[in-house]
């Protein structure tokens, strides 16, 4: 019994199917508003065990004599492209994992340059204000790194040939063309593409079709340099000047255009994120009139410190001060004016408590409070005298004071090495009492914890 073998004719058709419809998947993958996850490794497998099993059958079922060279062709040309869509589908993915803007610049030249295997990747930045472009990082796979990029003002006029945003072939055949071609040429030899990076939602990068009726229109050698769209440009290379850049490569090339411009996009807008974060932070964080530490900071910063020296069993010092009749003080002259006197007992504090460690906050209405982590007794006195003697510089004038006829402060210190048979609560209660007996004997003066001190200190 003899089998016919399948239709030659019918397997090429659905070959020509299988190619148009991996033509529509390159074209829809070049696409930047297409998010990279949407890509899947699983799409790709479908494809591959598709394309798989087709040959097989190729294989299987055709005689050899019905298996001609271009249905061969046909099938390992399918494959390659199939391929490089995972490649790309690969480093659009490494592009764009990172948010970190330095990560996002490395990781771009090398998944680029890995990709298209080229010899040289720059990524340049061009500052419009300035008029000058910045290298901001090369990769070179074979590690014979490039001179750094120094586009002064004979590479100025490279931003005109960006307007509209194209990408560039730069090689010594097309030289001739324009004076910035012979001065890139000249600092970086070789065949180069340059591609700009556009931060815009609206670039679109070019597929091979594109790139074939582009190569018969000129490029623009004037235009106006006020586009602040485009953020800079992507540099491949190769050291063999002959070496062309195929249309897929230029296709390719300018997808990664694109997606890095989106990464970088991304990136500028999370650390605009995070700088506010952290300007909402400090703002939570800070006393709106004396510009200090409020009391949700002090508390973060004193259990902090209290957990540190814990574990390091040194001493922790706490200074609580309380400004002598403050209540006196508004009524007699106001609240604005008795607003700028705790303003000015704020900076006060902070002259007196200069190291890195030592915070100042305002602990309540007119009562502030001094950390002073790897303090003693002795250390913590010498900072609350200090403090009593900026305050009396300040020669605030205090009629409605019972001590002074001008401003002046009473202060409670408290010393412990934290430990677990104390609690940060004993702490703060024995600087507090401290406070409490020195505005009970007088006023005006600084009381140490007989209890909650070093004892060693005289």
């Amino acid at each position: 019994m003899t089998i016919a073998p399948p239709n030659v004719d019918s397997l090429r058709e659905k070959l020509a199917l299988l190619q148009q419809a991996l033509s529509r998947l390159e074209n829809a993958l070049a696409q930047p508003e297409v998010a990279a996850p949407v890509w899947h490794a699983s799409i790709w497998q479908t494809v591959e065990t598709a394309m798989a099993q087709l040959g097989q059958v190729m294989a299987s079922s055709l005689p050899q004599h019905h298996l001609d060279h271009s249905s061969l062709q046909i099938n390992q040309q399918l494959l390659h492209q199939i391929e490089q869509q995972k490649q790309l589908n690969q480093t659009v993915q490494a592009i764009r994992q990172y948010l970190n803007l330095d990560k996002v610049f490395q990781t771009s030249v090398e998944a680029t340059g890995d990709f298209l295997q080229a010899d040289w990747v720059l990524l340049a930045k061009y500052h419009p204000h300035a008029r000058l472009w910045q290298q901001v990082t090369q990769y070179c796979p074979d590690g014979h790194a490039l001179s750094e990029l120094h586009m002064t003002e004979p590479m100025l006029p490279l931003m005109e040939h960006f307007q509209p945003p194209a990408p560039l072939l730069i090689h010594p055949a097309n030289a001739h063309q324009s004076a910035i071609y012979q001065t890139w040429l000249s600092q970086f030899p070789g065949s180069w593409l340059l591609v700009p990076v556009v931060l815009s939602h609206t670039a679109q990068p070019l597929t091979a079709t594109a790139w074939s009726s582009m190569s018969q229109t000129p490029l623009p050698h004037t235009a106006s340099l006020d586009t602040p769209k485009v953020w800079g440009c992507l540099a491949l290379g190769h050291r063999n000047p002959d070496q062309a850049w195929t249309h897929a490569q230029l296709a390719f090339a300018n997808t990664i255009g694109a997606e890095v411009a989106i990464a970088i996009q991304q990136s500028l807008l999370y650390e605009k994120l995070q700088q506010a974060n952290a300007e909402l932070e400090a703002l939570a964080l800070t006393d709106s009139l004396t510009q200090l530490a409020n009391r949700r900071q002090f508390d973060r910063h004193l259990a902090k410190e209290w957990q540190r020296l814990s574990r390091e069993q040194k001493p922790l010092s706490l200074i609580l001060c309380d400004i002598d009749y403050f209540k006196r003080y508004n009524d007699l002259y106001g609240h604005p004016t008795g607003d700028r006197a705790l303003s000015q007992v704020a900076q006060a504090l902070v002259q007196a408590s200069r190291r890195p460690a030592d915070l100042v906050a305002r602990y309540g209405g007119e009562e502030f409070a001094v950390v002073l982590p790897n303090t003693s007794t002795r250390g913590a006195y010498k900072v609350a005298q200090a403090v009593s003697q900026q305050i009396e510089k300040l020669n605030i004038q205090h009629e409605g004071s019972e001590v002074s006829n001008r401003l002046t402060a009473t202060l409670g210190i408290a010393t412990v090495i934290p430990s677990r048979d104390l609690r940060l609560h004993d702490l703060v209660e024995a600087a507090d009492m401290a406070l409490y007996y020195a505005k009970n004997h007088g006023r005006n003066r600084i009381y140490v914890h007989a209890h909650y001190s070093n004892h060693d200190d005289p």
